[in-house]
């Protein structure tokens, strides 16, 4: 299994749209978990339109050990599976403050998955926030989309320097 995930501090960098297209190009011929850890949600409302469809099985509530990894999978196709985000996830900080060994939460939980998917692409925040961390601390790859202007190429060098402080968790 190879986790990729689509990383940038700058928002509106198409790192949804990316995502979207990389899951639905590799689900052609593997079997591909899509995660949305963005509490933006973009790449969640491209999938479902009844939020009561994803209601305590998003990946707020798979982090929070409310639910199991199992519960929040979301079918999309046959090789494509889903787990949505929610609104409510920008309160993941705060809720998980007193958890020791929190950076690795996502880690340990794809791993429960691995025999199953042959790809996880996750679709993180534009931020530096724990829920970015836990995204590149759970990668293999990391692509860092951009767009050809000013602020978006100057948030690749401070994208980087996060992927590298997490290199030392």
């Amino acid at each position: 299994m190879k986790t990729i995930s689509l990383i940038s501090t700058k928002g509106g960098t198409a790192k949804s749209t990316s995502a979207i297209s990389i899951a639905n190009v590799l689900s052609q011929n593997h079997k591909v978990l899509l995660l949305d850890i963005d509490s933006n949600n973009s790449l969640t409302s491209h999938y479902i339109v009844n939020i009561s469809e994803i209601e305590n099985k998003t990946i707020r509530q798979l982090l929070k050990s409310e639910v199991n990894i199992h519960e929040c999978l979301i079918p999309i196709s046959n090789n494509l599976h889903l787990i949505p985000s929610e609104i409510e996830l920008c309160l993941i900080e705060r809720e998980l403050s007193g958890i020791t060994n929190q950076m690795f939460l996502l880690y340990d939980l794809l791993n429960e998955v691995q025999n199953i998917y042959d790809f996880i692409i996750i679709d993180s925040a534009p931020s530096m926030g724990l829920t970015t961390k836990l995204a590149i601390i759970s990668s293999d790859i990391i692509i860092i989309p951009t767009q050809l202007e000013k602020w978006a190429v100057r948030g690749i060098n401070a994208t980087i320097q996060m992927i590298t402080d997490c290199q030392s968790v």
